[in-house]
């Protein structure tokens, strides 16, 4: 039996690094709409916190609609094994409020191993692994940035070590040296570090999906995201064959079976003695500066965590009728309901469907196409 919790604003906690942490407005906002997220993905038989008696009936009507197995609780059980968006010791904290043993949840010293696999830096392990030149940098003082930037003849970009859904990631392309210095001295105090990676030519983003067990890591899939400058804001609902062919007509058919065979065991070298559940590795595909030629970056970040990713995964999965494409949207601005979802045999056929009580400040929906 699992306790699933929603906690999306867990990078945030993770550069926090504390018990008690209060997350922004709309970081609690995001995780207080989405709560309910959780039974779309949760395994049969898990256990969701319902708090409020719209949640009760909300989950009522989509467990009858899609047949879902999950159980609505006020607290989890004991002897549940807990299943959160991501680790940190703010949300250890959280399950043992609801009611989880500490039997079951990870002791100090592992939550904090988890922490620094879950920094920008990890992704260096995977692309030493492939041999890529011109790495990203972990730099710790300004002057390892001024140095960078001298060496750069494009834009780059800096990033906070833990951060989620974009924020946290600038170009120098869209502020003087100046400012990119200045805020990255303040990432440095706040977090130790800022990494430092060289622009690339973006051509489309995607992602490749594992799950971390006790036997390693394994493949799962793909995603195929969209982000509104630096953030995500949905993915398509496709078939793996439909995304590889769409990336492949970019790189050539067989440039993922690569990947696909050599990751698991990279991943499960990296984090599997330590981490298990979902996670997503973001990659994309990028032109060279010099030829022009598209390939594919193999790693720009790993996200050591459940991703919407893989929500769209599974969901499409589950209850998608067949043959049916869709979008899932994380929208910031639409609260309308959207058009009414046609389902049968559980599964979606057209219309629109809210994967969380609708509400005045996210929007967290499926749209048939």
């Amino acid at each position: 039996m699992k306790a699933c919790l929603f906690n999306p604003e867990n990078d945030l906690a993770l550069a926090a690094g504390t018990v008690s942490y209060t997350p922004p407005r709309n970081a609690r906002l995001l995780r207080d709409s989405g709560c309910m997220l959780p039974v779309w993905y949760a395994p049969s038989g898990s256990q969701v916190i319902v708090a409020a008696e719209d949640q009760r009936r909300w989950l009522d009507s989509v467990s009858s609609d899609y047949a879902l197995e999950v159980d609505g609780v006020a607290r989890f059980s004991a002897d549940a094994e807990p299943m959160p968006w991501g680790w940190s010791v703010n949300v250890a904290k959280r399950f043992a409020d609801l009611g989880v043993s500490d039997e079951m949840l990870p002791d100090s010293a592992t939550l904090d191993i988890l922490r620094e696999m879950s920094h920008r830096h990890t992704s260096l392990e995977v692309l030493r692994r492939f041999n890529v030149t011109n790495l990203p940098v972990e730099a710790q003082t300004v002057a390892d940035v001024e140095k960078f930037a001298r060496e750069q003849s494009r834009p780059f970009y800096f990033k906070s070590p833990w951060s989620s859904t974009g924020r946290g990631v600038a170009s120098s392309a869209d502020m003087p040296l100046s400012e990119v210095f200045r805020r990255c001295d303040g990432i440095i105090a706040r977090q130790g570090s800022v990494m430092l990676e060289p622009g690339l030519d973006k051509v489309q983003d995607f992602a490749m999906l594992f799950f971390s067990g006790d036997r390693g890591v394994r493949y799962v899939g793909l995603s195929l995201f969209v982000n509104e400058g630096n953030a995500y804001s949905g993915n398509l609902l496709m078939s793996d064959n439909d995304i590889a062919r769409r990336i492949g007509r970019l790189v050539g058919d067989d440039s993922l079976n690569p990947l696909i065979e050599s990751m698991p065991a990279i991943l499960t070298d990296i984090v599997g003695g330590y981490y298990r559940g979902y996670l997503g590795v973001d990659m994309m595909v990028c032109r060279d500066w010099t030829t022009g030629r598209p390939a594919i970056f193999p790693c720009i970040e790993i996200n050591l965590r459940m991703t919407m990713g893989v929500v769209a995964h599974i969901w499409r999965e589950r209850f998608l009728a067949p043959g049916v494409n869709g979008r899932l949207v994380v929208d910031y601005r639409r609260t309308d309901g959207g058009s009414q979802p046609v389902i049968d045999n559980h599964r979606l056929v057209s219309g629109t469907q809210s994967l969380v009580v609708p509400n005045a400040d996210f929007a967290i929906y499926v749209a048939a196409e």
